[in-house]
């Protein structure tokens, strides 16, 4: 299927066609339309449209065919059926116990009660956290067995060589097994002691989720493969990620520091992404967004359907968790969430803002975005080729979730794909996980047509939205 050229024909296509590079967040991007207290100062409840307004009418299939795809991941993921049932409710919902904290607690209204989600959560975590201890005493055992009785003559010698080749085997390891220990008893019992009360506020189990992340994945990277291990080491540097000893770990924890982000990041999109999720996220005049820990495994549909939302979650790994290309031990694998939200928050954030949308607008898009995925896969049925179906689910989540680029048919207004879902395939191919096709630019290339057709048949359907409002001069 050859990608057909797009001309704008409209005014309103004409701004879309000019947003659309704006959604990539690279390093051509305007910068300054990504500036932080500009996109979180935008209040889509005071742009005023005509609630009668044909355009901007859900009808009951609509309707029908959103809730039906809500259910659908509910169902999936019954740990988090009170988000997934009807994510605008529950973001409704928690937006009324901000209000009413704010009046108790001004300065930080964060603290409204959210045992109802968190209280399970945390029953996970300390689970999790159980059998993290359990290893850690395995390899204390190991290590003080290996340190046992004096080294002479070529056993000294191999031991020295050894000590050398392999950073984790130092003099200090006992030590700091023994400390990560105490740390995790010590944040275990924090923890039970909420699930024994029953109660946690919002901001204390983004804390908690936070730290227990971090730690536990901290004696993790020990375990990886030189390539997991050098993917890391990237990884960090693009994420801007910074594990710590295990002490300065501790001793965040007892500091109470949850800082998200440890350094500058040496990605563009990232470091412009980031400053918008990092203000809005506890932002005292308006509720946001909300962040959720998850200590479950999640398929790939659960991010998809929640992409018009803005509710993240935030993976808790005991293990080192396969993403992007290489396995991440737990405090990367969150930051990686944080990453991929921060991206979505912020393109999206900039493209209510740059169209001026409505809360009924938003609502509707919420809604056709449901409709388009549902015709999608009907779509995608009539494909004979499963590498091509394959290759498709592929770069629509990597556009939309990895990247963060709005999943609207405005999305899709540039010609030609980049490279980005290519360097993904290579690091999957090189870490040896299934990609499902083989050929990737061709079959990439040929993905990204058949989206890009599909996609701009609707752009009529988003342009109707958007028409119901205009953007302030």
């Amino acid at each position: 299927m050859k990608t057909s050229p797009f001309q704008p024909q409209s005014l309103i296509q004409r701004r879309m066609a000019a947003n659309s590079p704006q959604m990539l967040a690279n390093g051509d991007c305007d910068v300054t339309k990504y500036d932080a207290k500009s996109l979180n100062s935008f209040r889509s409840e005071d742009v005023v449209v005509n609630p009668s307004d044909p355009r901007l009418a859900i009808s009951p299939e609509q309707m029908k065919i959103h809730q039906h795809r809500n259910q659908i991941q509910s169902q999936k993921n019954p740990q988090l059926s009170s988000v997934l049932d009807d994510p605008a409710k529950f973001f409704k919902g928690l937006e009324e116990r901000f209000e009413a904290q704010k009046l108790i607690t001004p300065d930080d209204p964060y603290q409204f009660e959210f045992g109802d989600y968190g209280v399970p959560v945390l029953k996970d975590i300390s689970a999790t956290l159980d059998e993290e201890v359990e290893i850690l005493k395995k390899k204390l055992a190991a290590t003080s067995l290996a340190d046992s009785g004096e080294k002479s003559g070529l056993m000294a010698a191999l031991a020295a060589i050894g000590s050398f080749i392999n950073p984790f085997s130092n003099e200090g390891r006992g030590k700091d097994l023994k400390v990560g220990l105490e740390y995790l008893d010590t944040l275990k019992k924090d923890i039970d002691s909420h699930v024994e009360s029953g109660k946690i506020s919002y901001r204390r189990l983004n804390e908690l989720g936070n730290f227990s992340a971090r730690v536990l994945g901290h004696f993790d990277r020990e375990d990886l493969s030189l390539f997991d291990r050098t993917f890391l080491r990237l990884d960090r540097s693009f994420l801007g990620y910074e594990q710590g000893s295990i002490q300065e770990e501790f001793q965040r924890y007892k500091n109470n520091d949850t800082h998200m982000f440890d350094k500058a990041s040496s990605s563009d999109g990232v470091r412009v992404a980031r400053p918008a999720f990092e203000e809005g996220r506890y932002d005292t005049e308006k509720f946001q967004m909300a962040t959720l820990p998850v200590a479950k495994d999640l398929g790939p549909g659960v991010f998809m359907q929640l992409i018009p939302h803005d509710i993240f979650l935030l993976g808790i790994s005991g293990d080192p968790a396969p993403a992007d290309g290489f396995n991440r031990p737990g405090g990367d694998f969150y930051n990686h969430d944080l990453r991929h939200s921060s991206s979505i928050y912020t393109k999206r954030r900039l493209y209510e803002k740059e169209h001026n949308l409505s809360p009924e607008q938003i609502h509707k898009l919420e809604t056709l975005q449901s409709v388009w995925k549902q015709e999608m896969i009907e779509a995608k049925k009539k494909i004979e080729s499963k590498e091509k179906r394959y290759a498709i689910g592929f770069l629509s989540f990597n556009h939309h979730h990895d990247r963060g680029i709005p999943q609207l048919p405005s999305s899709f207004i540039e010609e030609e794909k980049d490279i980005v879902s290519e360097g993904l395939y290579l690091a999957l191919r090189m870490s040896g996980q299934p990609r499902g096709f083989d050929s990737p630019r061709e079959s990439l290339n040929e993905a990204y047509d058949w989206l890009r057709n599909f996609w701009l048949e609707r752009l009529p359907q988003e342009e109707a939205v958007l028409a119901a409002s205009t953007p302030a001069a």
